[in-house]
C-alpha cells in the first residue's frame, strides 16, 4: 500500500497493530534485514500516532525507524520517518502532560525535522509528500500564533500540491489559507480561496468535504453583505449534511442559516432554523454549540419584545 496509508491509514486496533509491527521489526532485525525492520518500525510509529495519539511513543519509534532506514540508504522511507517524528513531537509539545520548560525545545526540534523532511522529499521529486511536511509545519506556526509564517507554509505547500497535480491536497491548503484570510479580515481573499477549493472537490464523490467547505465559505460572504449567496450556501450545505446523516454538521449549517436570516430581517424563519439547530445539538451532545444557538435565539426573541422567552432561553 501507499506510504500515506502506512502512516495515517485506519488502524482497527492500534495497540495490537503497533505490537505486531514491533514483533515483525524484531524478526527482520534478527534475520539481518534492516530495511524491512525499519519499515515495520515506521508502521508501528504510524499506529501509535494515528490510532492511539501516543505522541511520545510515535516519535520514539519514528526516530528508531529513521535510524534503521538511513543506515540501509532508504531515503524515501527515512524521510517519511522524519516527517512522522516531527509531527509527533509537535503534537507532544502541545500535549497537556508536557512540562512548560520542555515545550519550546520540542517545537523547535519538530519544525527542524519537518523542514528537513520537506527538503528531502523535494530532492526525491516527491512534491506531494514535501507539501504535507510543510503543511504540518504551517499548522505548528499557526498554533503558536505566527500567522505570517503559517500562511507562507500553506502557500508553499499549495504550490507543491499543484506540481503534484493532487486536487484534494490543493483544496485542503486553499481552505487553510481561506480560514487565515477570514480571521485576518481579508474577506474577499477568503471568498476567492474558498471558491477555488470548491472547484477542486468533487461534490458527488466527496459530498461531506464539499458541504463543510461550502458552509465555511458562507461566513465571509455574510460579513461582506452578500446575504443571498450566503443563505444559498448554508442551505445547500445543510441539505447535503442531512442526507449524509452528519447531524453536527447540519446543525452548524442551520445555525449559520438562521443567523443570516436574522440579519436580513426574517426573524420568524431565523427562529425556526435556530430551534432546529438547538434540537440537533442537544441530540449530539454539543452543549457549548447549543448554548451559542440558545443565546442567538434569545436575542431575537428579545428584539421581538418577548423578554420572558429570551430570559428563559438565556437561562438554559
Amino acid at each position: 500500500g501507499s506510504c500515506i496509508a502506512v502512516l495515517f491509514g485506519s488502524f482497527a486496533k492500534g495497540a495490537e497493530t503497533a505490537s505486531a509491527y514491533l514483533a515483525a521489526a524484531d524478526l527482520h532485525a534478527r534475520n539481518g534485514d534492516h530495511r524491512r525492520a525499519g519499515i515495520a518500525l515506521l508502521h508501528a510509529a504510524g499506529a501509535r500516532y494515528a490510532r492511539l495519539a501516543d505522541w511520545r511513543g510515535a516519535a520514539d519509534l519514528a526516530a528508531w525507524a529513521r535510524q534503521e532506514l538511513e543506515e540501509v540508504e532508504a531515503p524515501e522511507f527515512a524521510a517519511f520517518a522524519m516527517r512522522l517524528q516531527g509531527a509527533a513531537l509537535d503534537q507532544l509539545s502541545d500535549a497537556s502532560g508536557t512540562e512548560a520548560k520542555d515545550r519550546q525545545g520540542l517545537t523547535t526540534k519538530a519544525r527542524r525535522l519537518l523542514t528537513e523532511a520537506a527538503r528531502q522529499f523535494a530532492a526525491l521529486g516527491l512534491h506531494y509528500e514535501a507539501g504535507y511536511a510543510l503543511n504540518y509545519r504551517g499548522v505548528s506556526f499557526l498554533n503558536a500564533g505566527d500567522r505570517a509564517r503559517a500562511r507562507a507554509d500553506f502557500q508553499q505547500a499549495l504550490g507543491l500540491f499543484r506540481t503534484a497535480r493532487d486536487k484534494p491536497a490543493q483544496a485542503l491548503s486553499l481552505q487553510s489559507l481561506a480560514l487565515l484570510s477570514h480571521e485576518d479580515g481579508r474577506l474577499t481573499d477568503a471568498v476567492r480561496e474558498f471558491d477555488q477549493a470548491l472547484t477542486l472537490i468533487p461534490r458527488g464523490r466527496e459530498p461531506e468535504s464539499y458541504a463543510h467547505t461550502l458552509h465555511n465559505s458562507a461566513l465571509p460572504l455574510r460579513v461582506l453583505g452578500h446575504f443571498d449567496e450566503a443563505i444559498a450556501r448554508y442551505y445547500e450545505a445543510s441539505q447535503i449534511l442531512h442526507q449524509l446523516g452528519d447531524r453536527a454538521g447540519e446543525a452548524r449549517a442551520l445555525h449559520g442559516l438562521g443567523t443570516t436570516l436574522r440579519h436580513v430581517g426574517e426573524p420568524e424563519r431565523a427562529k425556526e432554523l435556530l430551534r432546529a439547530a438547538i434540537e440537533l445539538r442537544g441530540k449530539t451532545g454539543a452543549k457549548h454549540e447549543q448554548a451559542i444557538s440558545l443565546i442567538v435565539l434569545g436575542e431575537i426573541e428579545r428584539e421581538d419584545g418577548n423578554d420572558d422567552i429570551a430570559i428563559a432561553l438565556h437561562t438554559k
